[in-house]
């Protein structure tokens, strides 16, 4: 059996290099290792995250199906299965090397899944441990990193020749990981607090102070009514479960009809619905049909305010030297802000721009209600404003 595993080596470094899927990486290995006579009929990496809505994952490949990868959330009570995994006591134990035969008497063994793994016809499993350096006040090991087992079918085993050059493949695995960890955290956590749009732009090279591109919107502006009197009479918890519920089904809303959330300030949302080669009349049938459904899904006893405009935006990077922010401004963001406002003073839940019932398809027009000419603040001109 060959045991000379450098190729493997310097195919893991393009995968670090080509930030390869983590389900495609532990795929090309178990497929290399058996092309190295390994014989192997299960290999999983689990590791830990830095997502909003995940902090671990686990990719399991067997030889004859595609890799499954499985996700865990925050504050997910563990499994009893994890429980009782040989993984988990990896974790509790500090171990950085577990083996376990699986073909001689031995059992029973001190851990379930050994007993499928033997039934199954393996013959061991051995498992590694790996921190990527860095540290971490809530993953379970102080630190991110993997874990990486491998199960085989061949007789005897792993030789003990084999071994050292199992563990040496560890480091270089953890690296290629840590390598699509990082990125997916770029990508991942650069959304979450950016947006998806606002993310791409910055992850493709546009961070620089000052780089704003001028482009055709629609613009919303949302706000929970009497917020302040809420937050100021229950408990913390409640107002940010409150907002968070809130948040979340405008951040739904909005992104199921072509529109981002940019950003959240205090109890209210900006959200853009970019034109790009898109019609404006298709766009604000858009966001007029967001601002709907967010109406029907305000907070019970509190509602919302919505203000609508369609304009050229400035969008980009405004900020300090060191602190930047990925936002929209220019008049059509001014212009939202006031008719937002505006809505608690006229009564109206939302209310829009003139411009923005121009361009409005017939279906929606029918529907609009002229208000009248109103004087909003910074602004010479009256403007017509439109409740719907």
């Amino acid at each position: 059996m060959a045991t000379d595993l450098t190729p493997i080596f310097v195919w893991i470094a393009g995968q670090a290099l080509a930030d390869t899927p983590i389900e495609q990486m532990v795929a090309g290995l178990g497929e290399r290792l058996n092309e190295a006579g390994l014989d192997i009929a299960r290999a999983h990496v689990s590791t830990s995250t830095l997502h909003p809505m995940v902090s671990a994952l686990s990719v399991t490949w067997h030889p004859d199906a595609a890799p499954e990868r499985f996700d865990v959330g925050h504050g997910v009570t563990p499994t009893e299965a994890w429980l009782r995994s040989p993984l988990h006591h990896m974790q509790m134990a500090n171990l950085n090397i577990m083996r376990q035969r699986l073909d001689r008497p031995n059992e029973p063994f001190d851990f379930p899944v050994f007993e499928e793994f033997a039934a199954a016809g393996m013959t061991e499993w051995i498992a590694f441990r790996e921190g990527f350096d860095w540290i971490s006040t809530w993953a379970a090991e102080g630190q991110f990193g993997l874990v990486a087992s491998l199960t085989t079918r061949r007789p005897g085993g792993f030789s003990d020749e084999t071994l050292p050059h199992l563990m040496a493949l560890t480091k270089p695995i953890a690296a290629a990981v840590k390598s699509r960890f990082v990125t997916t955290i770029a990508r991942d956590v650069l959304a979450a607090y950016l947006g998806r749009d606002a993310a791409s732009r910055v992850l493709t090279g546009n961070i620089v102070r000052g780089g704003v591109t001028e482009s055709p919107a629609v613009v919303m502006m949302a706000d929970i009514k009497g917020f302040t009197h809420f937050s100021n009479t229950r408990p913390i918890a409640e107002v940010v479960a409150l907002l968070n519920d809130s948040f979340d089904r405008i951040a739904g809303i909005v992104g199921r009809h072509g529109g981002e959330v940019l950003k959240f300030i205090g109890d209210g949302a900006l959200a853009i619905f970019l034109l790009e080669n898109r019609a404006a009349a298709d766009v604000a049938a858009e966001a007029l049909a967001a601002a709907e459904e967010i109406q029907a899904a305000s907070p019970p006893g509190l509602g919302m305010s919505i203000g609508l405009n369609i304009g050229d935006v400035h969008y980009g990077n405004v900020g300090a030297a060191g602190r930047l922010d990925f936002t929209a401004i220019g008049p059509a963001v001014n212009e939202v802000a006031r008719l937002e406002a505006l809505c608690g003073t006229l009564g109206r839940p939302t209310l829009l721009s003139g411009a923005l019932a121009a361009v409005a398809p017939d279906a929606w027009r029918a529907r609009l209600t002229s208000i009248g000419t109103h004087t909003l603040k910074g602004f010479d001109e009256p403007r017509e404003v439109f409740a719907l």
